[in-house]
């Protein structure tokens, strides 16, 4: 889930989805004996969406909006192009059911340098 801590209209940086990129991520994870590592795609979103012939799906968060997603969607969040330079709060909560392995590329701990 992610969930944004106050209003978030685009210019702060809110998430966006590829349209349909869980289909072609799990398809590339059932033929793939290894799964993508947890780093970025790409840095090219437009390019991303061109190759998979998709649209960026956006939208302004108010407070108290909740995002559920699961794992296989493509996602980034836009760059904060906020004129007042506020930042956007968000967290995120991750789960699983209690019975499936635990999917090893999320364990790390992030920094300014893993490729994201």
């Amino acid at each position: 889930m992610w969930i944004p801590l106050g209003d978030c209209p685009t210019s702060l940086g809110g998430l966006v989805y590829l349209e349909d990129s869980h289909r072609w991520v799990q398809d590339e994870e059932r033929v793939r004996s290894e799964k993508r590592p947890a780093a970025s795609i790409t840095a090219d979103l437009p390019g991303l969406a061109q190759v998979h012939d998709a649209r960026w799906l956006y939208a302004d968060y108010e407070i108290g909006d909740v995002v559920v997603h699961t794992a296989h969607v493509v996602h980034a969040a836009l760059d904060n192009l906020d004129p007042e330079g506020r930042l956007r709060l968000s967290t995120d909560i991750r789960y699983q059911l209690a019975n499936e392995q635990i999917d090893l590329r999320w364990q790390n701990h992030w920094h300014d340098q893993d490729g994201l």
